[in-house]
């Protein structure tokens, strides 16, 4: 079994898997379709839980997956000579990461040259509508790449760890503390534990607004790894102007061991409330505006007043006539 798992995230499959069946709640739906926990369970015993395995589609979807990722490793491998990133939201030490590839890029040069690079092996920058007020595929710092026939990954390219603009983790700093891990049988450099738990949380709060059991199983594992001391993580958090929000994690974070261990139960993802999420960027543009970075407070209260007004008007009106 692998170390990581050893360490927690089969016992936590275990109790959560257990429990949905014990209250005869669907259990696929409920694992939030996350490939990182398909793979960590098939990891740890699926058969005893499933009494056979993954379900046959379910198993061919997750194998085709992971064929498609394994094929964006392997792009990525070739082009390392030619600019220089750092694979970012994968946790390495799992059979199977995720249905995308995030990479950082080392500087804007950097950056360019791998757009230059994705472009020539066939890669093709994904576009939302021209009449959305937004669009979730390519913002300032991220961009969304797809090969045609699905054989390949999409590779979600970054410029900096920022959403709509703006920047939550030095990137600088991921790289001065990156590290060589395997991944799928290819050695890749990696944030350290401590700033791929600073872009965990970050990804959490400012773009999906919710903890599904892959983030909560990503998130305790690199605490259980005590890698770091929490006031650093908190510290470099309070630095981008979020550490109230990082600390929200942590308490999420142990609200949710506790009720996957002990009960109540707790189905997930657990909604980061509205309320949490308000408090947070108004925490964010206050610390900005008390050390007079204007234009970094100008630009998040923009890109804020846009997420608001998906969490309040947009996403209650899609769910209203779904």
């Amino acid at each position: 079994m692998n170390l990581m798992l050893e360490r927690g995230a089969g016992h936590y499959l275990f109790a959560y898997i257990s429990e949905l069946r014990k209250q005869s709640v669907e259990l696929w739906p409920h694992l939030n379709r996350n490939k990182v926990v398909h793979a960590a369970l098939k990891e740890v015993g699926s058969q005893l839980l499933l009494g056979g395995g993954l379900p046959p589609a379910l198993a061919v979807e997750v194998n085709s997956s992971k064929r498609a990722y394994e094929a964006a490793l392997d792009l990525l491998i070739s082009l390392r000579g030619e600019a220089q990133f750092v694979l970012i939201k994968a946790l390495p030490g799992f059979e199977y990461i995720g249905s995308d590839v995030d990479v950082l890029a080392r500087s804007d040069a950097d950056f360019e040259q791998l757009r230059v690079l994705l472009s020539q092996d066939g890669f093709v920058r994904l576009k939302a509508s021209r009449f959305k007020l937004w669009d979730p595929y390519n913002e300032r710092d991220k961009e969304m790449w797809q090969k045609a026939g699905g054989d390949c990954s999409i590779v979600h390219l970054h410029r900096n760890v920022a959403w709509d603009g703006v920047v939550y983790v030095d990137r600088s700093m991921v790289f001065a503390t990156a590290v060589e891990r395997e991944v799928l049988g290819r050695v890749f450099k990696v944030p350290g534990s401590k700033e791929s738990l600073l872009i965990a949380a970050a990804h959490i709060l400012f773009e999906t607004h919710q903890i599904t059991l892959g983030d909560f199983i990503q998130i305790d594992l690199l605490l259980e790894a005590q890698e770091f001391e929490i006031e650093a993580f908190l510290r470099d958090a309070g630095t981008f102007g979020w550490a109230l929000g990082a600390r929200q994690i942590l308490e999420y974070n142990t609200k949710i061991k506790s009720r996957l261990m002990a009960g109540p139960f707790l189905l997930l993802p657990l909604l980061i409330p509205k309320i949490s999420l308000v408090n947070v960027r108004l925490g964010k543009v206050s610390v900005d505006l008390l050390h007079l970075k204007l234009q970094d407070s100008l630009r998040a209260s923009l890109a804020y007043g846009m997420d608001l007004a998906k969490l309040f008007i947009y996403r209650p009106l899609k769910r209203h006539f779904r």
